[in-house]
């Protein structure tokens, strides 16, 4: 099992600030954060606070390949129909760290999304029938979408955590999804 990456001051893991100022945040997540900051942990990694806790972790995958977990998020952006998550399965915090299989894993990865519509609507319906997801579970190959990549420090990117991963957002219908990039300074 990969060892699990401790926070040494240079290296900012969490970042509860960002998570405290998205649109889609609730307090559980905030505490969730806010306690992976207090024991210098990554929250998704093996050992992490959300990744130990069944719960927390299984209850929302939907898929999972030798580098990547797909998951349901239970925080979705405002505006999103669907919003998944693509954690890498090990700790890594930027793009340039993944090797060659990684990126072609998050390829077919994101190929299943857009192409596999039945295998994630059963899915979204399996997790609406444990009451883990009461959204839409008619999923169907999305005619537009949006990923991003957030690399590096959580406070700089606007981000909840270092932990690389690929936010996946099928936008509403006549709706605006608005990820925030970056910290919103206080105004003096």
């Amino acid at each position: 099992m990969p060892e699990q990456p401790q926070q040494d001051g240079g290296d900012e893991l969490v970042s509860p600030q960002s998570v405290r100022q998205a649109a889609h945040s609730d307090l559980t997540y905030v505490e969730e954060m806010e306690e992976a900051q207090r024991l210098g942990i990554c929250p998704v990694c093996p050992g992490g606070n959300i990744r130990k806790d069944p719960q927390k972790w299984d209850a929302y995958n939907l898929k999972e390949t030798a580098y990547w977990t797909v998951r349901q998020t239970p925080y979705s952006s405002s505006g999103a129909e669907f919003h998944f998550i693509i954690f890498l399965n090990r700790h890594a915090t930027r793009t340039d760290q993944l090797t060659a299989e990684e990126w072609i894993d998050l390829h077919e990865v994101i190929n299943w999304l857009t192409c596999k519509p039945k295998e994630i609507a059963t899915r979204l319906y399996e997790l609406r029938q444990a009451g883990r997801w009461d959204g839409q579970v008619d999923y169907q190959s999305p005619s537009g979408y949006v990923f991003w990549m957030r690399n590096g420090s959580p406070s700089r990117t606007g981000g909840a955590m270092a932990h690389l991963h690929v936010q996946f957002v099928v936008p509403a219908e006549n709706e605006a999804v608005k990820p925030i990039f970056g910290q919103e300074q206080p105004e003096c």
